[in-house]
């Protein structure tokens, strides 16, 4: 290898490591879906290699002020609704003001749990640390994980 290809070689090198420097975090998160709001987490659960693309579900939480509900949005990574509806802290009746509804990216992997029907639900950590699931089902998985302390501990430490 001359001088010339070792600089060329050099440079090719430094500019691939500027874009994947630059470019690298926008490659491993879609983008967000048109009907979720800018404050939505993109939960990263894997990365499809044969893709080249994230994999993982979009969440957003707010308040509902006409029911007085905290209301959570779960899409797929390309904005397809999964989930959607009421949700409440998993301790307490009474629904989270709006602050405090800031979902956490620390366990995305985490996100789906069985319900009580056996069917997927997302449980939703917050980055207080508070949990938020489905309103329907909160005294369901409240007492199931009552129950079974050692289901709740990995969760929590999730």
């Amino acid at each position: 290898m001359n001088l010339f290809e070792k600089v060329l070689a050099v440079c090719v090198v430094c500019v691939a490591a500027t874009l994947v420097v630059r470019h690298g975090e926008a490659a491993m998160r879609p983008a967000l879906p048109s009907d979720m709001p800018a404050q939505a987490q993109f939960l990263q659960s894997g990365y499809d290699v044969t893709k080249l693309e994230a994999q993982g579900d979009w969440v957003a939480c707010g308040v509902d002020q006409d029911q007085g509900q905290d209301w959570c949005r779960v899409t797929d990574k390309d904005g397809l609704v999964v989930y959607q509806g009421d949700f409440l802290p998993l301790t307490s009746d009474a629904p989270l003001p709006g602050g405090e509804l800031n979902v956490s990216a620390a366990h995305p992997e985490h996100l789906w749990v069985a319900g009580p029907g056996g069917v997927p639900e997302p449980v939703i950590p917050l980055t207080g640390g508070a949990l938020l699931v489905p309103a329907a089902d909160r005294a369901a998985l409240a007492d199931r994980w009552s129950s079974h302390p050692e289901e709740m501990a990995a969760l929590s430490s999730r």
